[in-house]
């Protein structure tokens, strides 16, 4: 299978790209749209708008590369058009504050994607990390109303266990796992057993494979993981959800400067091991590699095209309706 004529032919969305400005590296490697963090953390809504900014200031100076992606058709459109759409998302509830209807204004600047926690407490529920995990709390339903009937993406990534399943029991909307693993094969917290894999799927919605070497390392000798255990991780979860209900989230935060890295990552990524990348999966230049590697593996063109992009085109279209305005 030639991979190249094959990216070339598809769209290609990367669920979870973090906080990059490697626009250039996504484009030589044929992603048509990514989804951007604009919060992470506990961080709060002037946080969230600096980098905002920073995203709109990229589009209004290279609009021949990049737009902004507020509906599907615009992702159809940087298909079309050779560009690489920006779509804008939070990893952690924070910046929406006390009041669930700022997400209304944050709608109007772009925000299509939301998790309700990162590793952390927040008013919502509890992240990966906290212990005990005391589940969805009041203020996090009615924050799943709200996303629901604006449109928001509820993602589940960072979620603790029990707070994931609440949110599966309470939403009416298909949700994402837009870069978790399963746990079954990486035992980490900040990964999913099988059961709440399954119930992603339940809900029509779509897991992204992560490529952060600690979440996709399949390997007991402490040795740094290779495509092939990102492999092994997409595998395992078409085995366990289908094909219509797996993607990409390469969490690569390629881009980054030495400080943002530092400041990312001092006292806040809360995951043992010195690597920081998988061999094979290193920068967003390396993303056909997945497709490559599907094909040896045996996945014909139509599957992999689903995986590459095509089942997050479909979880979009049918989150993204707005009952509100």
């Amino acid at each position: 299978m030639n991979t190249k004529k094959l990216m070339d032919e598809t769209i290609v969305i990367n669920g979870m790209a973090g906080l990059t400005y490697a626009f250039d590296a996504f484009l030589r490697s044929k992603q048509t749209a990514a989804v951007l963090t604009l919060a992470a953390h506990n961080e709060d809504w002037s946080r969230a708008m600096d980098i905002a900014k920073n995203y709109y200031a990229a589009i209004a100076g290279s609009p021949e590369k990049l737009l902004l992606v507020e509906s599907t058709e615009d992702i159809l459109r940087a298909y079309k058009e050779n560009k690489l759409g920006l779509i804008f998302g939070f990893q952690t509830s924070t910046p929406v504050g006390d009041d669930w209807t700022n997400l209304w204004l944050l709608y109007k600047l772009g925000l299509r994607v939301m998790q309700l926690t990162y590793m952390n407490r927040t008013k919502c529920g509890d992240g990966c990390f906290e212990e005990p995990d005391q589940g969805l709390t009041y203020f996090g339903k009615r924050m799943i109303t709200v996303m629901n009937q604006m449109g928001v993406l509820l993602d589940l990534s960072h979620c603790g266990w029990k707070t994931a399943e609440d949110a599966l029991t309470y939403t009416d909307k298909p949700v994402a796992c837009s870069h978790t693993n399963p746990f079954s094969l990486c035992p980490t917290p900040r990964n999913f057993p099988d059961k709440l894999l399954k119930g992603v799927a339940a809900s029509g919605g779509v897991i992204g494979i992560n490529a952060h070497p600690m979440i996709c390392t399949t390997r007991k000798d402490n040795t740094r993981p290779t495509l092939n255990d990102y492999l092994d991780c997409m595998e395992h979860t078409l085995d366990l959800v289908g094909i219509d209900h797996v993607g990409i989230g390469t969490d690569l935060f390629h881009g980054f400067s030495f400080w943002e890295e530092a400041r990312w990552h001092t006292g806040g990524y809360m995951l043992e091991g010195d690597w920081k990348t998988t061999i094979g999966l290193e920068t967003e230049d390396d993303v056909p590699n997945i497709a490559a590697g599907m094909a040896e593996r045996g996945f014909d063109k139509e599957d992999i095209k689903k995986v590459m992009g095509l089942n997050f085109l479909r979880l979009f279209e049918e989150v993204w309706k707005n009952k509100v305005f």
